[in-house]
């Protein structure tokens, strides 16, 4: 683990080519609003340094409208695609796994959002995400 910064209720840092957040259960979802987008993008753009890099947000702590509000917000925002290489969500059961999957499908149909149940296997297409991008370029 790199750097490691506290912005509000979520923890950002990097480690092995992969930005991670992770949304603690105080997240307060009824103000989220552009002040909390331009708080992640300043964030991202911190800790990338200008690379792009998987984004793994762990919303295991969130209820299925906290995490749908945090998806929402993340999904539709052009500066955050900009910056990114892909968005991986990390949940804590199947039925959010499945309704974070659709919902994301809905908002993303050309390139969803993947949402994970585990650990090691977001990981991993986080780190394949990096594999593919850097041996195209």
């Amino acid at each position: 683990m790199e750097k490691q910064l506290l912005i509000g209720h979520s923890k950002f840092w990097i480690d092995k080519k992969i930005i991670y957040c992770k949304v603690d259960s105080d997240f307060n979802t009824e103000k989220v609003d552009e002040n909390v987008e331009v708080l992640f993008v300043q964030t991202i753009t911190v800790l990338s340094q200008g690379k792009f890099l998987p984004f793994l947000i762990d919303v295991r702590e969130l209820d299925f409208n906290q995490s749908i509000k945090l998806l929402k917000l993340l999904s539709n925002c052009a500066r955050i695609k900009s910056l990114i290489l892909s968005k991986t969500f990390l949940v804590d059961s199947y039925k959010f796994k499945v309704l974070l999957s659709i919902y994301s499908f809905i908002c993303n149909p050309i390139v969803p959002d993947f949402v994970f149940k585990n650990v090691k296997r977001a990981v991993e297409h986080c780190d394949d995400d990096n594999m593919i991008f850097n041996a195209v370029n």
